[in-house]
């Protein structure tokens, strides 16, 4: 059996754009809940709204869910927000 460090796994070469890639949809899922509970909508009355099922609501809101851009702003119109995305070129040194 291998043995998987904290130390192996950053030196990964693929380590840093897997945990961006995480670390954007944990962004975006934490997002969602906040505006959700904010207007005090369960994620039953928002997957109504949505036209889906409170178990998609769900994985979108523990980032577990890879959301769709066309779902992203389905659920932007339905909370009232605005969608926001920016493609740059990496910063060089």
């Amino acid at each position: 059996m291998k043995e998987f460090t904290l130390e192996k796994i950053r030196k990964h070469p693929d380590y840093k754009r897997m945990y961006q890639e995480e670390s954007q949809l944990l962004d975006i899922a934490i997002a969602i809940s906040e505006m959700r509970q904010k207007q005090k909508l369960t994620q039953q009355k928002l997957a109504k709204l949505m036209g889906t099922n409170q178990s998609v609501i769900s994985r979108i809101e523990r980032g577990i869910e890879n959301i769709s851009l066309k779902r992203l702003f389905k659920l932007a119109e339905v909370l009232g927000a605005q969608v926001e995305i920016n493609v740059v070129y990496p910063k060089t040194t």
